[in-house]
């Protein structure tokens, strides 16, 4: 058994009062899931458990993936990966200023993998070690979203394909400009990864609303980070959906943003949340263990770009 008390921001729920020394019950693992698809994000407020206890917690809700990198895995648990900043290590790090504060790691609201066919069903974060200050995770409801759109807009986008490409650089997107962002440190890992971009991420296509399999609920599948165009459409008119688009995501009041305490376990919804990467303070280290669950909603293609007509000889 366990309790239920709903999130900051009118989105999620909190999950106090389960008995992690045990099993997760059957019923209690049912009640989770139907939980987790209702609200979107589950908090485990200080729940302490160990990387067994997080990969079992994880699977309730779906399968988790192995990381191909076996040097990321956690205590021999190849389905839990680290997220770390350490300050003697920074030169690994992506480094910014965020309006004069310098950041370790910071990334703006995103869904995860949005640049593949393929998106990550979930993620599941633990929290191990916490600065004492920012590093906070935020969540904004994409069905909610969708709820809010103007009617005008609702309308537009029915039947549209967006394009999303992989940026490295959170400072440096086609649609998403950050006039007081600047990347100070680019680690090597991070300009490799730019620079196979051409070469091994192609341009992606995804349907810019969907519906919810288990409710039905229209999905606004929006993210601002990675967005490259609108299928079909001209690159003015594209700049001008996708700023209205923006906008309407980040003025949304409805958020949450989760302070992380040590012990702290978070999950959401990849199909349905955006989120957040406030970023670590450079002074201070950083760790979380993190596991990533598998799934294909099945709706992304790789874009495949209509040969234009030539025009003929005069």
């Amino acid at each position: 058994m366990f309790n239920v008390r709903p999130l900051d921001g009118g989105m999620g729920a909190q999950v106090t009062e389960m008995d992690f020394s045990q099993p997760i019950a059957k019923a209690d693992a049912e009640r989770l899931r139907q939980l987790w698809i209702d609200r979107g994000v589950l908090v485990f407020p200080q729940a302490h458990i160990d990387s067994a206890r997080h990969v079992a917690l994880s699977r309730v809700f779906g399968e988790p993936e192995v990381h191909p990198a076996r040097e990321g895995h956690v205590d021999g648990q190849p389905a839990l990966t680290r997220i770390q900043y350490d300050p003697a290590n920074s030169e690994s790090a992506s480094i910014y200023d965020v309006g004069g504060r310098m950041l370790a790691n910071w990334l703006p609201w995103h869904i995860d993998l949005i640049y593949m066919p393929q998106i990550a069903r979930a993620g599941c974060l633990r929290g191990i070690v916490i600065p004492p200050e920012s590093a906070d995770t935020g969540f904004i409801d994409r069905i909610a979203l969708h709820a809010s759109l103007p009617a005008a807009l609702k309308k537009q986008i029915a039947g549209q394909r967006i394009l999303y490409q992989l940026q490295p650089m959170a400072d440096r997107h086609r649609h998403f400009p950050c006039p007081d962002v600047r990347m100070t440190h680019i680690p090597d890992r991070i300009q490799a990864l730019a620079d196979r971009v051409a070469s091994d991420f192609p341009v992606v296509s995804h349907p810019l609303e969907f519906r919810q399999t288990e409710t039905g609920r229209m999905v606004l599948n929006f993210c601002p980070l990675f967005v490259h165009g609108i299928e079909g459409m001209g690159d003015g008119e594209a700049a001008d959906l996708i700023g209205q688009l923006r906008e309407h995501v980040l003025g949304t009041s409805h958020r949450y943003m989760h302070r992380w305490r040590e012990g702290d376990v978070v999950l959401w919804d990849n199909w349905r949340m955006l989120h957040s990467a406030e970023g670590t303070p450079v002074a201070h280290p950083r760790l979380l263990h993190r596991t990533t669950l598998a799934g294909d909603y099945g709706l992304g293609r790789v874009y495949q770009e209509e040969p234009r007509t030539r025009a003929s000889a005069a």
